[in-house]
């Protein structure tokens, strides 16, 4: 048995209100989206990441990752680890209910041979509607990802 089944529909950044559905066979279903009706619904979810980052020749870049699809396009860190500074990114959507992997990823490092020519970026704190999902410090000493779980109940 194939079902369909929509949780939402979202346009340009906007998640509309009374965009569900569940198709249980084949046919079409329409949906009303953009002008006054339906009302638009915030989003649900809000993501906060706090970052820092070692720079060398240039600022670290990261861009944000879920459930293994990259939904920005390289973000600039420009808060110094050595000065005690961080810098805090707010993203907000709708995850929908389930565990949701929250990726950042360092996509651009550079060294220059020592600890004083490298760049590097830092996960200083990481939190989902309001809770904490990472604190502490976490090190990117090369390009990759560092992966978190989160559960949404709506």
């Amino acid at each position: 048995d194939r079902n369909l089944y929509v949780n939402s529909i979202a346009y340009d950044g906007t998640t509309y209100a009374n965009t569900s559905a569940t198709m249980m066979s084949n046919g079409t279903d329409t949906f009303a989206v953009g002008g006054s009706t339906p009302t638009a619904a915030a989003p649900a979810d809000t993501l906060t990441l706090t970052l820092s980052e070692d720079a060398y020749k240039g600022n670290a870049d990261f861009k944000l990752i879920i459930d293994g699809k990259a939904v920005t396009a390289p973000q600039v860190v420009s808060a110094l680890k050595d000065a005690g500074s961080t810098q805090s990114f707010t993203f907000t959507g709708n995850l929908g209910a389930g565990t949701h992997t929250i990726g950042i990823g360092f996509t651009n490092d550079a060294y220059g041979g020592s600890a004083a020519a490298d760049r590097n970026l830092y996960v200083d704190g990481v939190t989902m509607n309001g809770s904490s999902v990472f604190s502490g410090v976490h090190e990117l000493t090369k390009t990759s990802t560092v992966n978190y779980t989160v559960t949404t109940t709506h």
